[in-house]
């Protein structure tokens, strides 16, 4: 089964880190966008609201990952697309955010391929 990943993330080198991570993952094969902030992550979710999953980063330039998800829930609430945040603090904004606005899961970066690979696999299990 194919499952479409939206990454919004700014830093070139965390985008090569998820491609390869994510070329990898052996449960589904995946169709990966990518987006370097909120803003254009919401101009590719109006593009192609079929998306199984973002991987939102939390500071990013132009509109940052809160913003993002604020803007998602309430202008594409009706998609109920499943986020993960993924950022250095992930494991304190776990405690702090809780299950919130439809996140998921939380990555906490830098990462190795298998954690986002158990987290992906406890999303679509």
């Amino acid at each position: 089964m194919s499952k479409t990943v939206l990454v919004v993330e700014d830093s070139a080198l965390f985008q090569k880190a998820y491609a390869a991570a994510l070329q990898s993952y052996a449960r589904d094969s995946l169709e990966v966008l990518y987006a370097s902030n909120g803003q254009e992550a919401l101009a590719q979710v109006e593009q192609r609201p079929a998306i199984d999953l973002i991987v939102l980063d939390v500071n990013m330039p132009v509109m940052d990952g809160p913003a993002f998800l604020e803007r998602l829930r309430r202008d594409y609430a009706s998609l109920e697309i499943p986020v993960m945040f993924a950022s250095t603090r992930a494991y304190a904004m776990r405690d702090t955010i809780g299950d919130s606005a439809g996140v998921v899961a939380y990555l906490q970066k830098p990462f190795a391929p298998r954690e986002l690979h158990a987290l992906l696999d406890g999303i679509w299990s």
